[in-house]
């Protein structure tokens, strides 16, 4: 059943809000890199959550799922989603740590072949979805935001 339901003539549209256009573009991006990365057999949010552990692989001795989610702003519970299925494509290890409660993160082999074919995509897309103009005023703006 269809409900009839007047909406009130100043209702705000989302097409003219910044957020709903971001939003947009967030998943315009997402997608195409997905594509772009589909022949590895690995998305974006995993290859995002494979280099940070790279990146503090190489600045600590132990990485959990906690310095995952700090590292990266992503929610504890996305970041444990994401490992669960980096682990299954034997791409990640997750062992006990030194604290019994958390879990340690090391690369495979296979995850490091991954990693570097896929960065180097990673790479080839972000030059190719964002323009090059103004692209050092567009990073320098996006990591102004909150």
């Amino acid at each position: 059943m269809v409900m009839n339901v007047s909406i009130p003539q100043d209702f705000p549209d989302p097409r003219e809000f910044t957020g709903f256009l971001f939003w947009q573009k967030a998943n315009n991006w997402e997608k195409y890199v997905n594509s772009q990365l589909e022949s590895h057999n690995i998305t974006q949010s995993e290859i995002f959550q494979l280099i940070s552990i790279s990146i503090l692989l190489n600045q600590q001795e132990e990485v959990t799922q906690v310095d995952i989610a700090n590292f990266t702003g992503v929610a504890p519970m996305s970041v444990s989603k994401i490992l669960k299925k980096l682990e299954k494509k034997e791409f990640i290890t997750r062992q006990i740590g030194t604290d019994s409660r958390s879990k340690s993160l090391n690369i495979t082999e296979n995850g490091w072949d991954v990693l570097i074919k896929s960065a180097k995509i990673l790479f080839e897309a972000n030059n190719n979805f964002f323009p090059k103009k103004h692209s050092e005023e567009f990073f320098s703006y996006l990591q102004q935001l909150k």
